[in-house]
């Protein structure tokens, strides 16, 4: 299902901060960063933001986007991906990626790339998972942290 600006974004919000408080990284939540920066992906073209429901509650979120950087083909990019932990092993990844290989499909991209940050710690299960949509591993993510000056 893709998000649309209406009642659901505070669910979406709630579903962002859990993704955040799972995570390792030095980041704290921002409310008002999270609505602008949900309010640009919703409002540009080349992006989507797509959400699955079970049990009535918002289970997971994912978010990709396309560009044609240096080149004519599109690459399509899961840039986020988050299911809540009593969700996952159900359908709702599955539904998710459903979507967003329909959404890369309909935006013509030749390639879509997901990466391991994506996930957030679940790498293998998130490999294993992406695989069954065709994708394949290539590479690793190396990240660096800011160093702080004392």
């Amino acid at each position: 299902m893709l998000l649309l600006w209406d009642a659901r974004v505070h669910e979406f919000l709630k579903l962002v901060q859990a993704f955040i408080a799972e995570t390792d990284y030095p980041i704290t939540y921002s409310e008002k960063d999270s609505k602008e920066y949900l309010w640009s992906l919703i409002n540009n073209p080349d992006t989507a933001v797509f959400v699955h429901y079970e049990q009535d509650e918002m289970a997971g979120m994912m978010i990709v986007t396309r560009a044609n950087e240096f080149h004519n083909e599109y690459f399509g990019y899961i840039s986020k991906m988050y299911v809540l932990p009593k969700f996952r092993g159900t359908r709702t990844g599955r539904a998710l990626l459903e979507d967003a290989c329909e959404w890369f499909d309909l935006m013509d991209c030749a390639l879509s790339f997901g990466t391991a940050t994506a996930a957030i710690g679940q790498d293998q299960l998130y490999i294993n998972l992406l695989g069954k949509f065709g994708f394949v591993l290539q590479g690793t993510v190396l990240i660096r942290q800011r160093k702080t000056h004392e």
